[in-house]
């Protein structure tokens, strides 16, 4: 990093406005919300956005020397240091102890990835520090040290695998902690000291994946942020309930051996509850009284079976409800309005009732749950939000109406053995991506299908048993046209309004023999083609698809050349296995090849005089011009 860039305590998102050469962290309008993506991205590590007052001016001016950011800021005193940030692969821990001594009014220190077996001395006198972070402690051992850090509110100690024991005594000196994160360490317990941090509204101690239990949290009243995410030996909490964490905001216990949660009906602020990966937990206490909750997380629970509540109508606030291979059989009768339902692989779930509280929905993805065979009477005419429908690997045999799926933009059927017909799609008008991929059973496609879907982007049809695809779009927007070994497609519509056309596979449709390709001169945005086992005889000049990267012409036994190879300098891939031709251009043209796939090409001439002196050693006496200087 040169001089003058900016560099960030923290993650880059939590920083929402920069100005040149400065950091500056305000607290503004931010929530959780904006360091969640429907509460399952990546955790904030400190929190920095919502702990710093609104009339911090930051960090300050910083810059950037040998690995090591400093930043000054003016006092009555004149300059002093107030932003410290080391990179610990380019400072030993001699140069680190002589810092410190001699930076005794640094107000932020952050060390990433310090080689420290030890915390220093100097750090217990540092009364004006607010933020440490220590970052990557991997060499860490020992923090047997006492530290009077009045001021501090931020502090990390993270990535260490070899730190064990934390003293119980070792925070309370340490009174207006807000933020902690101890990610990472091997601790089994935490200190006791820890327990009495009343301004404590961060702890995060994900991946700590020795810590068992946690005591009694009844003193951390202000804490907002529990994260215990993938501490995969954490098996109880010390409280019955959590009538006195009130502020919580988000509980993530992702990939623990939670079985039983403490009774949450007093978090009315909660907004995420994230459970995803927690094998133990069978059912889910009554949570209607979390009418906040935006988040409700169980993908992986394999054991959670049923909800306590009939009905999660009063939830208001509910955007995203994964169930994804739990074992649940059915629904609560309403759920109050989410934007995303995920029940993927929920092999208990035969049918889906109609929920009117769907009447919002923009993703229903029931992917993979094989025992699904109906879809309630109603149920897709009140989904007038739906944006993605996936019932891709269902038993689902007829689909129910779609025509008032106005917003829909994507339609997964894939795998769907058992669906014979599809239902009127021409209202789709807004749909981008229909795939039907390997629906073995789909025999037919109503003529009028998709000629009215001019924002279609992505039609696969792979492996289905139609004899015909219905006219396309025209002009239209496809980009990708998937018939791979549809081998009972007689016919095919007028390819040449294709225009935007990038991916195109064709393989296996023994026809187009008869038909030609000709088409192909009008599709020049091209980058994919696969006209393998067509049975081809001669193909167009293929100089104007210079964008093709991968080309396949492999099992088209009468085929002797492809015209103008030579100008394809782009490709990547290319296959002419089983073909009869009998020239390839000069291979150094193609820099950017690397498969060149030719078995069974017998008629290239460079590659004729073959005399096998060992049956595992073959020795070629010609290879094709420009070979030799390929990697």
């Amino acid at each position: 990093m040169g001089n003058n860039e900016l560099m960030e305590v923290t993650d880059c998102h939590m920083v929402k406005r920069q100005e040149a050469g400065y950091v500056t962290i305000a607290k503004s309008d931010l929530d959780l919300d904006d360091f969640y993506q429907w509460g399952i991205g990546g955790t904030a590590r400190l929190g920095l956005a919502t702990l710093i007052d609104s009339n911090s001016k930051g960090f300050g001016r910083i810059t950037w020397q040998n690995g090591m950011v400093k930043a000054l800021c003016k006092g009555t005193k004149g300059q002093r240091l107030a932003t410290l940030m080391l990179d610990g692969n380019r400072f030993g821990g001699e140069v680190l102890i002589d810092l410190l001594m001699s930076e005794q009014e640094l107000q932020v220190l952050a060390l990433f990835n310090p080689t420290v077996k030890s915390l220093s001395a100097p750090l217990s006198n540092m009364q004006s520090l607010s933020i440490l972070v220590l970052r990557g402690c991997h060499f860490l051992k020992d923090i047997n040290i006492h530290l009077n850090l009045q001021s501090l509110k931020v502090l990390e100690i993270s990535g260490s695998s070899s730190l064990t024991i934390i003293p119980d005594d070792f925070f309370k000196h340490m009174p207006q902690l807000q933020s902690l994160n101890l990610s990472e360490l091997q601790i089994s317990s935490l200190p006791l000291s820890l327990y009495t941090l009343g301004e404590l509204r961060w702890l995060i101690l994900e991946g700590c994946s020795h810590l068992k239990k946690l005591e009694s949290l009844r003193k951390l009243a202000n804490l907002i942020v529990l994260d215990l995410s993938t501490a995969t030996s954490f098996e109880s909490f010390g409280d019955k309930t959590f009538s006195k964490n009130q502020k919580l905001q988000m509980i993530k216990l992702s990939k623990t051996k939670i079985k039983t949660l403490p009774v949450l009906s007093s978090l009315r602020d909660l907004t995420h509850l994230l459970l995803n990966g927690c094998v133990n937990i069978d059912r889910m206490r009554s949570i209607t009284s979390l009418t906040s909750l935006q988040t409700l997380d169980l993908f992986g629970a394999r054991k959670f079976k049923e909800f306590h509540d009939s009905s999660l109508e009063t939830i208001v606030g509910l955007k995203f409800l994964d169930l994804s291979g739990t074992l649940v059989s059915h629904l609560p009768s309403n759920i109050s309005n989410p934007l995303h339902l995920y029940l993927k692989c929920c092999f208990q779930l035969k049918q889906l009732p109609l929920i009117e509280g769907l009447v919002g929905l923009h993703v229903l993805d029931l992917s993979g749950s094989s025992e699904l065979n109906t879809i309630g009477k109603g149920l897709l005419e009140h989904l007038t939000c739906v944006r993605v429908l996936n019932l891709s690997e269902t038993s689902v045999e007829i689909l129910p109406s779609l025509s008032t799926l106005y917003s829909l933009r994507q339609l997964l059927l894939a795998r769907c053995l058992s669906l014979r017909t599809l239902p009127e799609l021409t209202s789709l008008t807004k749909l981008e991506v229909l795939d039907l991929s390997q629906c073995s059973a789909l025999a037919e496609v109503r003529d009028s299908s998709f000629e009215h879907l001019l924002c279609l982007q992505r039609l696969d049809l792979s492996e289905t048993m139609i004899d015909r695809l219905p006219p396309l779009p025209n002009p239209g927007n496809l980009r990708s046209l998937l018939l791979k070994k549809c081998a009972n497609v007689k016919v095919l519509p007028p390819l040449t309004s294709l225009a935007k056309l990038e991916e195109l596979n064709l393989s296996g449709i023994s026809s187009l023999n008869e038909t030609g390709a000709a088409f192909l001169e009008y599709t020049t945005n091209l980058r994919i083609l696969d006209l393998s086992e067509t049975h081809l005889v001669q193909l167009p000049s293929m100089s104007n698809l210079q964008s093709l990267n991968h080309l396949s012409d492999k099992g088209c036994p009468k085929l002797e050349t492809v015209p103008n190879l030579a100008a394809l300098t782009k490709l990547e891939f290319l296959d002419l296995s089983g073909t009869a031709v009998r020239d390839l251009p000069p291979l150094h043209r193609f820099s950017n090849l690397r498969p060149l796939l030719l078995r069974d090409c017998s008629s290239v001439e460079e590659f004729l005089h073959l005399e096998m002196l060992d049956p595992l050693v073959p020795t070629v006496t010609e290879l094709a011009s420009g070979i030799s200087q390929r990697t």
